[in-house]
């Protein structure tokens, strides 16, 4: 199941960010997408599994 980001998905989404660090992400971005959480975000969304957040995803419509 595909839904919006919320708040309540804070912790599980910095969770998997820092599991993709460092092959995907650098440890110094994290605060960066952390103030992207709280202030720029526009169309992001979350990807459930068996009631747990695995994946997650910006939209960008052009």
């Amino acid at each position: 199941m595909i839904r919006k980001y919320t708040t309540k998905d804070k912790s599980r989404v910095l969770n998997l960010f820092r599991l993709n660090t460092p092959n995907y992400f650098d440890a110094s971005e994290e605060s960066d997408f952390v103030n992207y959480l709280k202030n720029q975000l526009e169309n992001y969304f979350v990807y459930i599994e068996n009631f747990k957040i695995i994946g997650q995803k910006t939209l960008i419509c052009i």
